[in-house]
């Protein structure tokens, strides 16, 4: 399975972890899943490994191979996992013959491999071949963090065919900007804060989301 997300039309959308331990999370993933959610990408930065397995491990078995992991890469050998995710700080560690290979080796064992950029310039730094989908951001000021707005303006309308990866928006990504953000050319986008604040009332939102792509672009 490749790293697709919920797919209508052209528009995609995938859903991050809140980086803290949310009340009664596990079962509001479960339920996003049963909405729909076809990508999850499991980011909690302050787990520990074991942690982070447990927190793994309680979601329903049946939704693991939507899941990327971004810390923690050992469990991609327990857990049938989608792929990983290399922060951008992570990413920079590597040689690019060291990322090549790493991409290699996750292609052969049929995982995805993705990453993130805050500059349209890291875009151009990226070799071809590397990543299955790069996440850009801010692209909207963010609902989670609070002053945290574009530094760059993303459309990428003009540009994306150069790439040989899927651009993910990332940042104030809600209801009410997803027809923004498809006018922006984007044909996946990642939301966070917009379904979490929401609580219980999350999966319902999310599935209002997914609507809202569908008549967007139907």
């Amino acid at each position: 399975m490749g790293p697709l997300a919920f797919e209508i039309a052209k528009m995609k959308i995938r859903l991050l972890t809140h980086p803290e331990l949310l009340t009664d999370e596990i079962q509001l993933i479960n339920a996003l899943f049963a909405e729909g959610l076809a990508c999850l990408n499991l980011r909690k930065p302050n787990f520990t490994a074991q942690q982070y397995e447990d927190f793994l491990a309680q979601i329903d078995a049946q939704y693991h191979p939507k899941i990327i992991l971004h810390d923690h890469y050992e469990l991609c050998d327990k857990y049938k996992v989608q792929g990983i995710h290399l922060g951008e700080a992570r990413r920079r560690s590597y040689k690019p013959a060291e990322l090549l290979a790493l991409r290699q080796k996750l292609q052969k064992a049929g995982l995805a491999l993705g990453s993130s950029v805050h500059e349209r310039a890291t875009l151009d730094e990226l070799a071809p071949k590397h990543f299955d989908y790069i996440f850009v951001s801010p692209v909207f000021s963010s609902i989670s963090k609070q002053g945290y707005g574009p530094k760059e303006d993303w459309t990428i309308s003009g540009y994306k065919a150069q790439y040989d990866f899927n651009i993910v928006g990332l940042g104030g990504i809600d209801l009410d900007s997803l027809g923004a953000a498809a006018e922006k050319g984007f044909e996946e986008v990642g939301a966070l804060g917009s379904v979490w604040l929401k609580g219980e009332a999350a999966p319902a939102y999310f599935a209002k989301m997914l609507a809202a792509c569908q008549a967007l672009l139907s």
